[in-house]
């Protein structure tokens, strides 16, 4: 009777198992659906509209950067707004994408040459167009480079759901330097406040994106509201595991009922057959 014993202690650990990541399962795709999802349809909506409109006005922006050799390049332009998404009724994947370039190419020169060669390097990296010539001393000993740089480079603001941290990701290239920022929000954080903030962030007339950088008192009272929240989920979720043994209680209660006449008709049949 011991491997019996065993056998059914393993099965009942493992039918916990299967309830518990069922139930898990339930939960996540109730916050995808009530809070994920709007909150993903909201940052496309309007992100989808704004650039609908940037690319018919060409504002200017006061995007800079800042180049190892060169310093800070200013007066550039945003250009080519373009959006993407995997699925407008359930979105998970949603991509921003632009080209900020200058004007006119920019030309330096950079010495001495092993700061000249760290200059190519980088714009290398960076797949910039550029061309070069070399800079020599009066004994025609090269001392450094010169350069024309078409400078272009890709942006992109890219939004994931974050199924199993019931989250949103927020990725950006390029933008504040050259460098990929990664910032989390909870979908309750994804408001009208937000988009306003994110779209004056994208036009450069906000330094940095006000929710990355907000007070004490701001942060206490989204705790609370998450709270809030976390509450109405857990009794959604509640709700849906019973709506989901009524429905198994349902079945098989049909089930049993099929059985049930099946049986009768047989019955039924051996009578008559008699």
């Amino acid at each position: 009777m011991g491997v019996i014993e065993d056998l059914k202690r393993e099965a009942e650990r493992r039918k916990q198992e299967l309830s518990e990541e069922e139930a898990c399962k339930v939960r996540k795709g109730a916050a995808y659906k009530n809070e994920i999802r709007p909150a993903m349809q909201a940052v496309f909506r309007y992100l989808n509209e704004m650039t609908e409109h940037l690319n018919f006005l060409k504002p200017e922006v006061g995007i800079r950067y800042t180049l190892p050799g060169y310093g800070e390049i200013r007066n550039l332009v945003q250009e080519d707004y373009r959006m993407a998404v995997d699925s407008t009724e359930q979105p998970k994947f949603i991509k921003l994408w632009f080209t900020c370039r200058s004007p006119d190419n920019l030309v330096f020169t950079v010495t001495p040459r092993s700061t000249a060669l760290d200059s190519r390097r980088f714009l290398q990296d960076l797949r910039m167009e550029f061309s070069e010539w070399p800079l020599r001393d009066a004994f025609n000993n090269v001392i450094g480079l010169g350069f024309e740089v078409r400078f272009t480079i890709p942006v992109v603001f890219l939004f994931r759901a974050d199924m199993e941290n019931e989250a949103i990701i927020m990725q950006v290239a390029n933008f504040e330097g050259f460098k990929t920022l990664h910032h989390s929000f909870r979908p309750i954080e994804i408001n009208d406040e937000f988009l306003e903030d994110l779209g004056a962030y994208i036009l450069g007339r906000s330094a940095n994106l006000r929710a990355l950088h907000i007070s004490d008192q701001e942060r206490q009272q989204i705790r609370q509201r998450l709270r809030i929240s976390d509450s109405a989920r857990k009794q959604e979720l509640e709700a849906a595991l019973r709506r989901e043994d009524m429905e198994k209680e349902d079945e098989q209660s049909r089930l049993l009922k099929n059985r049930l006449r099946k049986m009768v008709q047989q019955h039924r049949s051996s009578v008559s057959g008699k």
